[in-house]
């Protein structure tokens, strides 16, 4: 039995890091089969869908899977509709469905045997914190406060409610449970990163630095590392960092994502900027700063109609 939880574990932390193809390797069903623990079933179809292969869980999961797998079907179903939600006359279909998706994922959380297990509560967080409800995001993970991935959901809502006191506070509380776990670790990161000031980013830095050593180097850390330098106002490093990391991983939406933040930072030529914004809308149409600067975009021009004649 312990071998087989270090394995899940190890999974756990592959999944956690952003090495989805090696979760894929390491977790597929048997062909033809299926396999006896659906946590380790619900990893490899979520290691799918974040990979991009999202309609492999929407096909593949059936009816009758258990609940944890039924979450990761939905999450699946959620995403396809995002990406057919940009624009067009698919739009107010997928918008739709994605709200179905949504609704149900609220119902198996609120399902008083369903919405016990931890698997379902952090799929049901991580939609809702796509969907900015980061308060129902932390309600569906409160009820399992010894789940490393549920408290670690927990800390990004709270960075994101910009309650860093509260953030700090569930780092401090993995560390008395958890310190040595990869995810802890990232969390604390996360945490440091955020605060800024030099003493905070550098810890972080040497976390995402140890990590990436001692464990499989993926995009999700390199990212980690170019933005604790972009925190210490260091972007030519960043720069360097993240091109290198593209040069590895050259679909990595965050990486692409965080150059555009560091060339603008850099003062480089707006074509240089528009040229790397077009490579993430080929990676990623529906990526949160393509969001956020179509919004912007889009008050900036409402406001300039204000001085037309």
């Amino acid at each position: 039995m312990g071998d087989f939880v270090d394995e899940l574990r190890i999974l756990r932390n592959n999944f956690y890091l952003g090495s989805y193809a090696q979760v894929i390797a390491e977790s597929a069903p048997p062909p033809g089969g299926v396999d006896s623990n659906p946590e380790r079933t619900a990893l490899y179809y979520r290691a799918q869908t974040a990979s991009g292969n999202p309609r492999a869980a929407q096909t593949e999961i059936p009816a009758s899977a258990p609940a944890e797998l039924q979450a990761v079907k939905l999450q699946a179903a959620y995403v396809i509709a995002s990406k057919n939600g940009g624009g067009g006359a698919a739009a107010p279909a997928a918008a739709e469905e994605k709200a179905r998706a949504v609704a149900a994922l609220a119902a198996l959380l609120a399902d008083s045997v369903h919405g016990l297990r931890s698997t379902v509560q952090a799929v049901c967080g991580a939609v809702f914190y796509q969907e900015e409800r980061y308060g129902d995001a932390l309600v569906a993970v409160a009820k399992s406060p010894r789940n490393l991935e549920c408290v670690a959901l927990a800390i990004q809502c709270y960075l994101k409610l910009d309650r860093t006191d509260l953030a700090r506070k569930e780092v401090e509380k993995l560390k008395t449970w958890a310190d040595d776990a990869t995810l802890a670790q990232l969390a604390e990161a996360w945490v440091s990163c955020f605060l800024g000031q030099e003493q905070n980013v550098m810890d972080a830095q040497y976390i995402f630095e140890e990590l990436a050593s001692s464990k499989l180097s993926t995009g999700r850390l390199v990212t980690g590392l170019a933005v604790c330098k972009m925190q210490a106002g260091k972007f030519p490093e960043a720069e360097r960092i993240l091109l290198e990391g593209l040069s590895r991983y050259a679909a990595d939406a965050d990486l692409v994502a965080n150059l555009i933040v560091c060339t603008s930072a850099l003062g480089k030529p707006a074509e240089d900027v528009a040229r790397i914004v077009e490579k993430l809308k080929e990676i990623n149409p529906r990526h949160p700063l393509l969001e956020d600067l179509a919004l912007k975009e889009s008050l900036f021009a409402r406001a300039a109609q204000r001085y037309v004649s």
